[in-house]
């Protein structure tokens, strides 16, 4: 199997075999064109990420077709997202994408909110409450 090394930003080196980087090209997005999609969408992007710019979350918002899009952006965030604080909301989303998905199947236009979050609950940030919680705090 012939291999692709390539520098890592956060340091070090990546191996990947060279078939898996030519097959990805199959899957490549042309954003020059609307993309015709219509499944909820979720991005949490991290305006620290030197690996994709957070601009291009919302160029896909502005290029995938679905009304069902939303971006979180994290001040803090890098590429990899791994604070406590952001895999609680990382987990919170999961969580509440899954239950909209659930209800949306069912024939309602949305889930109703959490009752609870999961994982790991910061006692210092407001992203562990639920936004009732949240409204209730401003």
């Amino acid at each position: 199997e012939e291999q692709v090394k390539i520098k890592m930003k956060y340091g070090g080196w990546g191996i990947l075999r060279k078939d898996f980087c030519e097959r990805t090209r199959d899957f490549e997005i042309d954003f020059d064109q609307p993309v015709e999609i219509d499944i909820p969408i979720r991005i949490i992007h991290g305006i620290r990420d030197h690996d994709v710019p957070h601009e291009f979350s919302l160029m896909a918002m502005e290029r995938f077709t679905t009304k069902d899009f939303e971006v979180i952006y994290r001040k803090m965030g890098d590429h990899r997202l791994m604070s406590p604080t952001d895999i609680n909301l990382i987990s919170y989303e999961v969580d509440r994408l899954l239950k909209h998905i659930e209800a949306q199947d069912a024939g309602a236009r949305a889930a109703p909110p959490l009752e609870k979050t999961i994982n790991y609950q910061p006692t210092h940030h407001p992203a562990h409450l639920q936004p009732s919680q949240q409204l209730a705090k401003l």
